[in-house]
């Protein structure tokens, strides 16, 4: 009984310690990095212990290039409340085979125990780091962004061109295609060109498309970047054509009667910047009698922003019922009006409180630690059992 007994509390302590375990903060200044035959490359990280106790640090790597990895210092103290550098090294060999994108794994792992140190804690941090090794030849990557524009402004488009091949790329250009929602090419406009574009290096080109004629709406555009005789296409993106409109989108359609209820009116923008002074006056009606009407607390829409505009209705003296709600949204110097359904219902009864119960995770882990102890007292048993045969 006294091995049961001592085995019980030792379990309990660990789960207790295991809970509370915390894991060290890691901060660090890059996730990419270029490969570069026989480099030798530093970076500098630094741990830092949230917590009220003393711990080890171990720092390890997983990826296809981890045998080139290693941490300087890979073990060290840190001290309750401390922060402290170490440097990852990276010694590139002559030549990686595989190209492209590799996705490596800086593990942190802290080892915490208590003063006694009879019981130790491991939790384990893991940073990536993407090495990325240039393809042979000439490789372009190019990515389109935009922000959209004002109806009958000039819309920016830039493309970012990155050369990703061990072969610099003597010039690059390309030609930027807008399409409306029926695939219809309703646009197209050069970039300006880059030369000498050096391996592992990118830059940014940039061209202005004409919208005029374009309605306001939603479009998409793609471009197409011409290299030393290659061609490479980018992603379609979607953009948006605005005007100076918000509208009403959406709005509170049901009450309690007998009391003050929250009311809000859903508001989106369609415009390029933002709104300022957005609010929406809201009126109840019987037919043609006026119930009540109240004003939301104004606000400010950003670019192309869908926001609830807040304010409450008094319901103290409305029956249960249907009833016309009329909302007009006022924004700089313009409207838009709803009118439609609201209803007044009566509010229902609370349930009655339901007994209190574990939840799932701690009736799991009540469970777990049954099993458990259910297992000592069976190999307790048995043992004993074996020694008094033996003892026979």
């Amino acid at each position: 009984m006294k091995k049961l007994s001592f085995l019980i509390v030792l379990l309990l302590i660990a789960c207790l310690i295991c809970e509370n375990a915390l894991a060290v903060n890691v901060f660090f200044t890059t996730k990419d990095v270029n490969f570069v035959p026989n480099q030798r490359l530093e970076i500098e990280y630094a741990a830092q212990n949230g917590n009220n106790e003393d711990m080890g640090i171990s720092v390890f790597f997983t990826g296809d290039l981890a045998q080139y990895m290693s941490a300087e210092p890979a073990n060290f103290p840190l001290g309750a409340g401390k922060t402290k550098k170490f440097t990852v090294i990276i010694n590139f060999p002559e030549k990686i085979e595989k190209p492209g994108t590799h996705s490596e794994t800086i593990s942190i792992k802290e080892d915490r125990y208590n003063q006694k140190g009879t019981i130790v804690v491991f939790a384990q941090v893991n940073q990536p780091l993407r090495i990325h090794v240039p393809y042979s030849g000439k490789y372009l990557d190019a990515s389109l962004s935009t922000d959209g524009a004002k109806q009958n402004q000039p819309i920016t488009f830039k493309v970012s061109v990155a050369n990703l091949g061990d072969e610099t790329i003597n010039s690059v250009y390309g030609t930027v295609y807008a399409y409306n929602s029926d695939n219809v090419t309703i646009g197209s406009a050069s970039t300006d060109s880059a030369s000498n574009l050096e391996s592992n290096t990118q830059q940014e080109l940039s061209t202005l498309m004409s919208s005029t004629g374009i309605m306001p709406g939603r479009y998409w555009a793609d471009a197409d970047m011409y290299y030393d005789g290659a061609t490479k296409r980018t992603d379609r993106i979607e953009f948006r054509i605005g005007e100076l409109k918000a509208q009403i989108t959406n709005y509170t359609q049901q009450g309690y009667f007998g009391k003050i209820n929250r009311f809000n009116v859903e508001a989106e923008s369609s415009w390029n910047d933002p709104i300022n002074n957005v609010y929406a006056d809201v009126t109840l009606k019987n037919d043609t009698q006026v119930l009540n009407s109240f004003r939301t607390l104004a606000d400010t829409l950003s670019p192309w922003e869908k926001k609830n505009l807040g304010g409450y209705i008094e319901l103290s003296n409305v029956p249960i019922g249907n009833y016309t709600v009329e909302i007009t949204l006022n924004y700089a110097g313009k409207t838009d009006f709803v009118s439609g359904n609201f209803e007044a219902v009566e509010e229902p009864k609370p349930e009655p409180e339901k007994p209190k119960v574990f939840p799932g995770s701690a009736i799991a882990t009540i469970v777990g630690m049954t099993l458990l102890l259910i297992n000592i007292i069976i190999w307790i048993m048995i043992s004993k059992k074996k020694r008094d045969s033996n003892a026979k």
